[in-house]
């Protein structure tokens, strides 16, 4: 996907179910300046742009955040946060 670069230690595509799942050290920056790590990985679907992120830090140029589960949706341009939650 041109939108964004992906690092992980293992990537798993399920073609049947648009479901990319990265596992371990995972870093994901977006083409909007977003950098995303995780050291759990997590969820992306290809079909609804839907992802959700395991103990993970968001930094972007206005602010950074971090949530124990973090759901996102790239379309929307949208985070929800779940857990414990820093804003900064």
């Amino acid at each position: 996907n041109p939108e964004y670069t992906l690092g992980c230690k293992q990537l798993i595509y399920h073609t049947q179910t648009k479901l990319a799942e990265f596992e371990g050290d995972t870093k994901i920056i977006t083409k909007e300046g977003e950098t995303i790590t995780t050291p759990l990985g997590g969820t992306y679907n290809t079909a609804t742009k839907d992802a959700l992120f395991r103990q993970a830090t968001v930094d972007a140029p206005d602010y950074s955040l971090y949530g124990h589960l973090i759901k996102a949706n790239q379309d929307k341009k949208y985070y929800t946060i779940d857990g414990q939650i820093e804003f900064f």
